[in-house]
């Protein structure tokens, strides 16, 4: 099996407002995570293939559509999850198709340039690494085989497909 991983960078920004702490392995049942705030965000992608084309898994240039995906939508916005109850935005959809670009928003550009994406999730590690998993999955089929979403250059989640 080839495996071969590619990494893009982003800052964003989120609010876990569901979470609940123990607080005898926390210290706390306050989580810092209820605020707004904002983290150097990294994903790496991970693709894998019995057999090659071309000496290659993929070309890492045809990874550039989910750069773009990432500078356009994710990068320096603020990722809400539309079921929080304390804030009331406007909701920017957004989803892939085959546009001639790859993407399409149901919001229009202003929306979009006021940097707040509502998804139907928290937005948790977790959540966000099965989320980039399902779009890079609906553009390259199955030889996508992990996605690592770090929060934090110590703190990560990955996705992968089941077995």
């Amino acid at each position: 099996m080839h495996k071969i991983s590619k990494s893009f960078e982003f800052d964003f920004g989120h609010r876990v407002w569901n979470q609940k702490l123990k607080p005898e392995l926390a210290g706390t049942s306050l989580n810092k995570c209820r605020f707004l705030h904002g983290h150097r965000g990294k994903v790496v992608i991970e693709l894998k293939s019995e057999t090659l084309k071309d000496g290659m898994v993929m070309d890492f240039n045809e990874l550039n559509f989910f750069k773009e995906f990432l500078d356009r939508y994710i990068d320096h916005k603020f990722l809400v999850d539309e079921n929080d109850p304390s804030i009331g935005l406007q909701n920017v959809n957004l989803m892939l198709n085959e546009s001639e670009d790859g993407f399409k928003t149901e919001a229009s550009e202003d929306e979009i340039d006021a940097s707040f994406v509502y998804v139907p999730f928290c937005p948790t590690a977790e959540n966000i690494s099965k989320w980039f998993y399902e779009i890079l999955v609906n553009k390259l089929g199955t030889i996508v085989n992990s996605v690592t979403f770090y929060e934090t250059p110590k703190a990560k989640a990955t996705y992968t497909k089941s077995l």
